[in-house]
């Protein structure tokens, strides 16, 4: 991000201060002795929340295990066996420089990502200054060796790459978006295959003029997305990077149900046994054989530690019996299911700082109560644990977070009125579209089928839905300002090269803006 005069360039002044204060924050928490958690790393299998596979199958049978996967996509479970392939005393530091470097690419990503859609660089730099380097749960999370982080971080970029490609879609940048895109679908289940490339088709829709360096720069990315979800189909019938759907759904359907509602459908015959037991069991609770044949991964009932195997591939099985009742009761009692969505949606709007993972007193705490009630407006911290929150809890209304609640609202409702309102500079609608795309369907996939961790999930794309909300934010203001004022929005846009369609503007060639002549991610620095 620079600006040119003749040869040379200029950084950006506030993304160097944005780095700068990302890595003290990181080393602020060290100092204050919250340090990397290695205790995940431990003998006892049910603390390894960092990976479900066995630690001995990644260490030594890490190719055919990454292949055999169908509960987690391949990406995560690969990086975690390479990383398990490092000597023990390089383990430590390479996952704390890695992590850091998450929470960096975090920041400087939902600036660059802010200034792209056109908000004055010291709204978006005070943003995200605090809203992600000042949050306490952004530097927590990076204090666990988990795949929250590094999803956020994935998340995050992939929406500047989007915007980056839409304002100016040639192949590298195609081939950029696109394959950080198809990365995070193969790194987290959170995104889809199927949602990628859906966002790849709204960015070739939207700019078709430039189809060909759209198409060529994402065919790789898509051929690997459409391959894998092949692959996962003739395993066990399913494109999805998941066998779980059936299982999760148990926590907003059979897990909180009347159990004398459950034995009266069963006697009824409206569903079968499998609703009455616990998901995530033995097989052997569900009377199903395991599958024996293939590595070890996908071929064991049990990990050497004891623990079920839910990558053997009888669990799809499972799932899909699940998911066959579970079916059935939503159309019976879709009452039970709204209160059961309507509390994943409170547990959505708690702080980060409050995820099970951290749900302790740290050397922190004043820190994290101090920004929970003056900058996320929640009136009382959250005190239900993780298991009172699967027992069926859920935050009463004065511990929700209102900045949450507002930034939910502004981001995923206000967005497509933005959209409307932008109709005129239709790249620019596209550019909105897609990080607006990748945000709600992750919200509506993750609420509508989950209860205990949406904080969680919220927080892997809530840099996301930061960036929206201040736009939508920035464009109200300047509207309520006069919209045609020296320096507004208008003319910031303009600048960025977003075509004006009464311009008639190439919306492809735009060589008169100086910002096309400098690197996409850089942008021009008022002087």
């Amino acid at each position: 991000m620079s600006v040119e005069h003749g040869s040379a360039r200029r950084i950006d002044p506030f993304l160097l201060v944005l780095a700068g204060a990302t890595v003290l924050a990181r080393f602020a928490l060290a100092w204050s002795g919250v340090h990397l958690d290695m205790s995940a790393f431990g003998a006892k299998g049910s603390e390894r929340y960092w990976q479900l596979l066995d630690p001995s199958w990644l260490r030594h049978d890490l190719w055919s295990s990454v292949w055999s996967l169908t509960m987690q996509p391949p990406l995560y479970n690969l990086a975690v066996g390479l990383w398990l392939h490092l000597p023990g005393g390089w383990q430590t530091p390479v996952a704390a420089v890695a992590l850091t470097g998450c929470f960096l690419a975090i920041s400087l990503a939902t600036y660059a990502t802010m200034v792209l859609l056109g908000v004055a660089r010291g709204v978006a730099f005070v943003a995200t200054l605090v809203l992600v380097v000042a949050n306490p749960g952004q530097a927590l999370f990076t204090t666990v060796p988990f795949y929250a982080e590094p999803t956020a971080a994935l998340v995050t970029v992939t929406v500047w790459l989007a915007v980056r490609c839409v304002r100016r879609p040639t192949t590298g940048a195609a081939a950029w978006f696109s394959g950080i895109a198809a990365t995070t679908a193969l790194f987290n289940t959170s995104i889809q295959p199927v949602m990628v490339l859906i966002a790849i088709a709204i960015v070739l829709v939207g700019r078709r003029s430039a189809w060909r360096a759209i198409v060529l720069g994402s065919l790789v990315p898509c051929v690997a997305l459409v391959g894998w979800s092949t692959v996962q189909f003739s395993r066990v019938g399913t494109p999805a990077t998941s066998t779980w759907l059936g299982m999760n759904l148990t926590h907003v359907t059979f897990n909180h149900a009347p159990v004398g509602q459950l034995h009266r459908l069963l006697a009824e015959h409206r569903i079968t046994k499998i609703a009455t037991l616990a998901p995530f069991a033995p097989l052997s609770a569900y009377g199903i054989a395991p599958v024996v044949a293939g590595p070890a991964a996908s071929a064991m009932a049990l990990r050497p530690d004891g623990q079920p195997n839910f990558n053997n591939r009888a669990y799809a099985t499972v799932s899909s019996r699940y998911l066959h009742d579970e079916l059935t009761y939503l159309g019976i009692a879709p009452g039970h299911y709204a209160t059961m969505v309507s509390r994943g949606l409170r547990i959505w709007a708690i702080p980060e700082d409050q995820y099970s993972l951290f749900f302790v007193d740290t050397q922190i705490t004043g820190w994290e109560n101090v920004y929970d009630n003056v900058v996320m407006l929640q009136g009382l911290r959250n005190r239900f644990s993780s298991l009172a929150e699967i027992a069926g809890e859920a935050p009463p209304l004065n511990q929700l977070s209102f900045t949450l609640i507002a930034t939910s609202a502004l981001s995923m409702l206000g967005t497509p009125l933005l959209m409307l309102c932008w109709r005129r500079r239709p790249e620019l609608v596209i550019g909105l579209a897609v990080p607006w795309f990748l945000l709600t369907q992750a919200f509506i996939v993750t609420s509508l089928s989950e209860f205990g961790e949406n904080d969680r999930f919220r927080f892997e794309t809530g840099t996301t839905m930061i960036t929206l909300s201040v736009v939508v934010l920035s464009v109200i203001i300047d509207r309520l300002r006069g919209r045609r004022r020296p320096g507004g929005l208008d003319q910031r846009l303009d600048a960025l090269g977003w075509s004006h369609r009464a311009t008639g503007v190439d919306p492809i060639d735009v060589r008169e803006f100086e910002p096309e002549n400098v690197s996409p991610l850089d942008q021009p620095v008022a002087t």
